[in-house]
């Protein structure tokens, strides 16, 4: 209900290019049916010749054909994506441009491409997904409160950077315990969550915002991350990049 027609070209690129996959047949039809016929091109030459049989290189030469073939398909359609990608920004404002890029930076979308699996928590309900493209594509969030408990008003921005209620810890904490749970699966020794980091004995830091309370501790530490049986500690960040203050962060 709230998508145009800017959206609907957008929803139409893959998920990485910040789209959702859902095509257009009709827009798409003529350009499928020229990747098709490259595609199998080397093929339906071969099924003209009726040959009764093929040599061995006969046979390999066609291979070569087909994997070349359905390479230049791939590149093609590849090069179409990221033209209309790159076309869809035009209209974009600024802050609509930034969070194009968040969605289409690296490994961002991969959980709209993800299988559903139980185990692994990558199930979402009705409402988390509804949410979630409201994250994802700047529609608003519906069904919460005018006003933040803090006293606030309450929005998108507000929701991610609010300290009262702990969902800023929570998000912390949930990375948190997935990289240790990861670094554990990955084969590291000796992992654990909120390490003690070593007493000070007279050092002394540049930094103001340095630890040096006898009980300060990190997120995760483990053996192993980087090279066999030397300590890695970690320290987990949870940050909003659309937040004014990180505008023009990179």
């Amino acid at each position: 209900k709230h998508s145009t027609p800017d959206h609907r070209s957008l929803f139409a690129l893959p998920a990485r290019d910040g789209g959702l996959g859902i095509f257009d047949p009709s827009a798409i039809a003529d350009e499928e049916y020229i990747s098709s016929v490259t595609a199998t091109a080397p093929l339906s030459k071969v099924i003209y010749e009726q040959s009764i049989t093929i040599s061995p290189e006969k046979a390999y030469a066609v291979a070569t054909e087909l994997k070349s073939a359905k390479l230049e398909v791939i590149t093609s359609k590849r090069m179409r994506h990221k033209a209309k990608c790159t076309e869809a920004t035009f209209t974009m404002s600024l802050m609509q441009k930034r969070r194009h890029d968040e969605r289409t930076r690296k490994g961002a979308s991969i959980w709209l491409t993800t299988l559903p699996l139980r185990e692994h928590g990558f199930i979402l309900n009705k409402q988390e997904f509804w949410d979630a493209m409201a994250l994802r594509y700047d529609f608003g969030l519906e069904g919460i409160p005018q006003q933040c408990a803090c006293g606030d008003p309450n929005n998108l921005e507000h929701a991610l950077t609010c300290m009262k209620g702990g969902f800023v810890i929570m998000r912390h904490n949930q990375l948190r315990d997935l990289t240790a749970n990861l670094l554990d699966q990955a084969g590291c020794r000796d992992v654990v969550v909120e390490p003690h980091l070593l007493p000070l004995t007279g050092e002394t830091f540049r930094l103001k915002s340095t630890k040096t309370a006898n009980d300060a501790r990190l997120d995760v530490s483990a053996r192993g991350v980087w090279t066999a049986g030397d300590k890695t500690l970690l320290d987990i960040r949870v940050l909003n990049s659309l937040a004014p203050t990180n505008s023009n962060a990179t």
